[in-house]
Parts: C-alpha cells; structure tokens; sequence
C-alpha cells in the first residue's frame, strides 16, 4: 500500500493504483489488517487524518460506512 500520511497525519493525495480504492482491495486489506489499522489506512483517501486520535468520532462513522458498503458489495461475509 501507499503512504496514506505524513508523520504529522496529513493526507497525502491518493495514488489512483491504491488497493483501497477499490471494494476488492478492501475487502483484501480487511483479511491482513485490524480495523483501527485500516481505518487509518483509509482515512486520508476519504479526506481525513491518518492519526486517529485528529480525527472526530462522526469521521470514524464515515469510514465504518465507506467499509461496510465495500464489504456489502465485493465481500458481504466481512460486513457488520
């Protein structure tokens, strides 16, 4: 995967070959990662903080969504 963030957690503009980008390479990256890590992991491509301790508790709603709708369509065994 590519760098999500700087070291301060500023989102680093997505590279359009990320595997987060697509519902696959989440559903791939769900199987390898604990949800906190991709959840970091995903938040700069979303437009918020890599450093979960910047971000609001409606931002990580945002993200859990963003996965759950991934999981729904390429891996429905992976949604909650």
């Amino acid at each position: 995967m590519t760098a999500t963030a700087t070291s301060d957690g500023v989102p680093v503009p997505p590279d359009a070959n990320d595997p987060l980008l697509s519902d696959e390479g989440l559903c791939a990256a769900d199987a390898e990662m604990s949800s906190l890590e991709l959840n970091d992991a995903l938040a700069p491509l979303l437009g918020f903080s890599g450093d979960r301790n910047k971000r609001i508790p409606g931002e990580d709603e945002e993200i859990r969504e963003y996965k759950n709708a991934a999981f729904e369509r390429a891996c429905p065994e992976r949604a909650s």
